[in-house]
């Protein structure tokens, strides 16, 4: 098991490839984790740490009983134990993936995989991480390498520590069932919380972690989702994602539920970009969106 360190000025960020293409801690010099960091020396595949970061491929958060229907294919996923009978994020966080650094401040991961009950068609995702002084730029992408068409959803779940405050400029704010899929409907975003939100075009989210340090997160349209989940212990996370949480599973298909249909040899791709403010500093400019990335 090989480890692969980043450094740029205060910034270091650790990747652990064989534990699903994770992220085991992103460290500032001066003001300590930045994400929650991952301290487990053992990696179960369904029960994962909750720290660092991972991808989210081919899907992210919940599927309606485990269980979804594209085209003349019917396909059964395993169920996840913690929210039985629904499915849990796609399989990519639970594999081994292969990594190697590029440069002292970039690396790659990458996961073949050959198809299987868990997700039928063959596929490789990606991880392409950038580290600067003041930000961590984290490419996520899926590419079909099967005969026929795939769906397709791509993201990113870092872990923060215990926020001071957070914003969000999403316009929209999907509501929840119990079982927290979501019930289809949209609605305005101004005014809505929750220990779980789900919602949708967004261009910038704003924190304050309890130290003073601010981040903020930005991303390509692609991921014009975003998942702001608050823990009871204190952590959070905030996932931006491709598609609306049981898109797979939700008929009829919804055009702005994000799931994407990939032709053979077809790629989705998304960047998200987490920048680092010092406590004091002026403050940052909202970070602009970047051109698709779908490619042929």
């Amino acid at each position: 098991m090989t480890d692969i360190t980043l450094a740029a000025g205060p910034l270091t960020v650790v990747l652990r490839p064989a534990w699903g293409g994770r992220v085991l801690r992103a460290v500032h010099e001066r003001f300590g984790d930045i994400l929650v960091p991952i301290e487990t020396d053992s990696f179960v595949p369904d029960q994962w740490p909750k720290g660092g970061a991972y991808p989210l491929v081919p899907f992210h958060n919940r599927v309606s009983d485990a269980r979804f229907r594209f085209q003349d294919r019917s396909v059964e996923l395993p169920a996840h134990p913690d929210v039985a009978p629904n499915a849990l994020h796609g399989f990519s966080s639970r594999r081994a993936w292969q990594g190697a650094a590029l440069t002292d401040t970039a690396a790659h991961m990458q996961l073949d995989h050959p198809g299987d009950a868990a997700w039928p068609w063959r596929c490789h995702a990606a991880q392409d991480y950038r580290l600067a002084p003041d930000r961590i730029d984290v490419t996520v992408s899926v590419s079909n390498r099967d005969t026929t068409p795939m769906p397709a959803g791509i993201g990113w779940h870092p872990y923060l520590p215990h926020l001071a405050g957070i914003d969000v400029d999403a316009a929209h704010f999907w509501p929840t069932n119990p079982d927290l899929t979501p019930t289809g409907e949209k609605q305005p975003a101004a005014g809505q919380d929750g220990d779980t939100r789900y919602l949708s075009d967004w261009s910038r989210c704003d924190m304050v972690l309890d130290n003073g340090l601010r981040l903020s997160l930005s991303a390509t349209p692609e991921l014009n989702h975003i998942v702001v989940y608050s823990a009871p212990a204190g952590y959070v996370c905030v996932e931006p994602v491709s598609h609306l949480a049981n898109a797979l599973a939700r008929p009829p298909r919804d055009p702005g539920d994000g799931m994407q249909t990939l032709a053979p040899g077809e790629t989705l791709s998304g960047t998200v970009a987490l920048h680092v403010q010092l406590p004091g500093a002026p403050p940052m400019a909202a970070p602009g969106r970047m051109p698709s990335e779908v490619t042929k």
